[in-house]
């Protein structure tokens, strides 16, 4: 089956794979570190796989724009490439469709206007995943047009060229080669080629593991050059291109394996929905209040009825709304009686948080004809996972484990004939090898929060998210790529604490027609005045008059603290202009902090000022009009930092401002009553926190919102 974008947004494991990658990707290059010539060997430790992220090229479809044939550079730093024709796409490594650019041999390549003056000079890091389609021959894969820059200052790799790799750097350059083996072309690789002045070496390697180094290298000279993805027209590339990405720093050998590991294909392509024939989300957006159904994400519209009116709660990832809490009284999932669901190979999955160690059914199916002819899915009080199966008239068990209470835990019980596994957060915890089909039957009923424990029937009290059944058992590789993709990242809930203000600025989220809901137990809720448009993404000011005023009750000041907005520009400022986003500070300035968007004599920049004393803390950084990007600014006492769409672009020296009550306004200048600086343009998901995220957080921040901008 062609997988599609519309496919993809409706099949299961897809969206598993998707989420996996995307979740991976952000969590590697969420932060770029951008002081030039930065060494790499400072091990994996607090985000260093992320720092000196100077470029990256997706090369797929929903990077590309065809009408103007760019791809989007991924990075912070907006190097935009061309395709010379109409770019073409291939399934990437993973399997994915339209997730690869294809290179004709010809004349297809994508271009990187300039960044001959922006390359990296003495510590660099290229990494691309490549498919070449012949061995034979002489190919650039990445290098510099015009060529006569190139001849004496070059970053260039020729890929393959006469049976080797050739990977040149500097001024004037130092080459290493590799040798290409024949078996490599038409498959994909994972390949890294670095300089390093600080450690007087060039490295390539292959999949992870070094396949040549030289102890020599010597400094990259700028030129005004473009760089080229695909080589030039004389020794074009042929095959696929995948992933690149350019730092300004030489990735440490475990740097290097740990990348490649996150992107390597962990199953063969299409694997991941095969099977799917039950996917209950038990989040608020797959929820209809009015007939209490929950939608079966799968291609069978099992959908299920909650017996009372579904609760909600943060998720395993710390979202809002994104599972469901059950009572352990009366709460449960009814998805009845469905043939597609009873089969004699099986995977249950699901995410839990219990709130104590108890025997409750997390996935309950049994025969209503006979209670006993069960194959349920629970937890008991011991903390052991324990699932019930019948074979040939036979019951059987399996236990083991011990699930956290108050936690959240990944629990994946599998069944064929033969072999049994049952795992608690991606480990096996025990096995058995019962031989013959599971018993099937169109009267097995199904249930989610309630079931058939060997003598008794049992409800679930905790949380319960992300209910997945197949007809068939998944293999030790599926599950832990799907428990990679939703595993957490730190505990549940971080998202929501310190948060003073969470308002989503959209019509979804209102009180009355000019009342914004704040989200957060202290009800800081926001009137829209003038007119201010609330839409169903955010909210549009004029520019004239429109703003929307804060109460002052809010906690808003303190020493440290996170204010995080996504804006859209309908224009730019204006030479000497203003825009506000938001702000506290008081017309007595003698408190507080404005958050806002400025130009200095036609040069745009983005602003952190803080009260008492006034500190200006300015970022150069132009943002698109009609373009939503998310902007964050994080402080403690001694620095202010600045993330772009997740990415760390700036850090400054100002200290944290002086603490006060008083009004705050979005879109307008506190200090004149809301009266002035007013923005122009749409304003959406304002949070502001009483304490300074870690990048970390800001990046799940940024992943979480993204989609809806």
């Amino acid at each position: 089956m062609k997988l599609t974008k519309k496919l993809i947004t409706t099949i299961l494991l897809s969206l598993i794979i998707l989420a996996a990658l995307a979740y991976s990707i952000s969590r590697l290059y969420a932060m770029a570190g951008l002081s030039t010539g930065s060494s790499g060997n400072s091990g994996t430790t607090g985000g260093s796989l992320t720092k000196g992220l100077v470029g990256h090229w997706n090369l797929d479809s929903e990077s590309y724009n065809p009408a103007t044939k760019r791809f989007t550079d991924k990075s912070a730093f907006s190097n935009h490439g061309t395709s010379s024709n109409a770019a073409t796409f291939t399934t990437d490594h993973t399997g994915q469709a339209d997730r690869a650019m294809t290179f004709n041999g010809t004349d297809d390549y994508v271009n990187i206007s300039g960044f001959g003056n922006k390359m990296p000079t003495s510590e660099i890091t290229i990494e691309a995943w490549i498919k070449p389609a012949i061995a034979t021959g002489q190919h650039d894969g990445f290098t510099f047009v015009p060529l006569e820059p190139q001849a004496s200052s070059r970053v260039t790799v020729h890929f393959p060229w006469d049976g080797s790799i050739i990977w040149q750097f500097g001024k004037p350059f130092v080459s290493l080669s590799a040798t290409f083996q024949s078996s490599w072309a038409g498959v994909w690789g994972h390949y890294v080629f670095q300089a390093s002045n600080s450690g007087n070496y060039m490295k390539i390697y292959r999949n992870g593991v070094q396949i040549a180094t030289v102890a020599s290298m010597s400094n990259f000279t700028q030129v005004s050059a473009d760089w080229v993805i695909g080589g030039r027209t004389t020794k074009p590339f042929s095959g696929s291109i995948d992933e690149v990405r350019i730092y300004n720093r030489a990735l440490s050998a475990e740097e290097v394996k740990m990348s490649y590991d996150f992107y390597r294909p962990k199953f063969s392509a299409g694997t991941g929905e095969k099977g799917l024939v039950g996917h209950w989300n038990l989040d608020s957006e797959s929820y209809n209040p009015a007939t209490k159904r929950f939608t079966d994400k799968s291609a069978f519209s099992n959908h299920g009825t909650s017996a009372n009116a579904a609760g909600f709660t943060t998720d395993h990832m710390g979202q809002a709304d994104r599972a469901m809490t059950f009572n352990g009284t009366s709460d449960y999932v009814d998805v009845g009686q469905k043939t597609s669901l009873s089969n004699s190979s099986v995977t249950l999955e699901a995410w839990f948080k219990p709130n104590s160690l108890h025997d409750g059914t997390i996935i309950g199916r049994w025969n209503t004809l006979a209670p006993a002819s069960e194959n349920d899915f629970s937890l008991r009080s011991n903390g052991n996972i324990f699932t019930e199966f019948w074979v040939g008239g036979v019951g059987y068990t399996i236990a083991g484990g011990t699930a956290v209470a108050d936690a959240w835990n990944h629990a994946v019980f599998t069944y064929k004939s033969g072999e049994q596994k049952l795992y608690l957060n991606n480990v096996m915890v025990n096995s058995a090898a019962v031989s013959g089909n599971l018993n099937t039957g169109s009267s097995h009923q199904m249930n989610i929060g309630w079931g058939y424990i060997l003598t008794a029937y049992s409800y679930f009290s905790g949380s319960i998210d992300e209910v997945r059944i197949y007809n068939r058992a998944l293999s030790a590789e599926e599950i832990l790529a799907q428990y990679n993709a939703y595993r957490p990242k730190f505990s549940a809930g971080n998202l929501q604490k310190g948060l003073v203000l969470d308002m989503p600025m959209n019509s979804t989220y209102t009180k009355s027609a000019t009342v914004l809901t704040d989200r957060t137990p202290y009800s800081n809720n926001g009137t829209a005045v003038n007119g201010a448009v609330i839409g169903t993404t955010g909210t549009t000011f004029d520019g004239v008059d429109d703003y929307v005023q804060l109460p002052t009750t809010g906690n808003y000041n303190g020493t440290s603290g996170t204010v995080s907005v996504w804006v859209k520009l309908s224009t730019q400022p204006g030479i000497n202009g203003y825009m506000t986003f938001v702000g506290t500070a008081p017309a007595s300035e003698a408190f507080g902090w404005k958050f806002e968007y400025i130009d200095q004599a036609g040069v745009n920049k983005i602003n952190f000022r803080k009260w008492t004393p006034e500190i200006s803390s300015l970022y150069t950084y132009t943002l698109n009009v009609g373009v939503w990007s998310n902007l964050i600014t994080v402080w403690n006492v001694t620095n202010r930092m600045f993330y772009i769409n997740g990415v760390l672009v700036d850090t400054s020296s100002i200290g944290a401002p002086t603490s006060g009550s008083d009004i705050a306004c979005i879109g307008a200048d506190a200090r004149s009553d809301c009266g002035g600086q007013l923005f122009n343009g749409s304003i959406d998901e304002v949070r502001i926190y009483n304490r300074a995220l870690s990048a970390d957080e800001i990046q799940l921040s940024y992943d979480q919102s993204k989609g809806k901008h």
